[in-house]
């Protein structure tokens, strides 16, 4: 009986400290254009590369926006040493004129940010471009 009291109590406080855990999660990361021109951006969580995948997932900000990247888990459920958020900044007219291994293969982005949990804490988990 003593062990069943215990494995409860235990149980209780992995669930009660896995709650408040998952309270303080980041959902969202916010990337902001502050550039005067529409730009488009991909996302890599596949460090150690660092090269732009493909096939990528293409997203478009315009001038003076933003987008929420938003994940159900929080962020530092992916993001872990040594894992990284990479964020890929891409020009409109070379994604619509090249394929994508032509981008990655010559490195045709306009900047490529590598960020941990820390750098994204310190940022208040906003990326702002430029």
């Amino acid at each position: 009986m003593k062990a069943i009291i215990q494995l409860i109590l235990l149980t209780s406080v992995i669930l009660i400290s896995a709650k408040c855990k998952k309270d303080d999660y980041h959902r969202e990361i916010i990337i902001k254009n502050n550039s005067n021109s529409k730009i488009n951006f991909s996302v890599s969580l596949d460090y150690p590369d660092t090269t732009l995948p493909c096939p990528f997932a293409i997203y478009e900000i315009n001038t003076g926006e933003e987008y929420s990247d938003w994940v159900r888990d929080g962020w530092e459920t992916y993001i872990f040493k040594p894992q990284y958020y990479q964020l890929f900044i891409l020009d409109p007219h070379i994604i619509d004129s090249l394929p994508c291994d032509s981008i990655s293969k010559n490195h045709l982005i306009i900047k490529r940010y590598q960020l941990s949990v820390d750098d994204l804490n310190s940022m208040n988990w906003i990326v702002n471009y430029p």
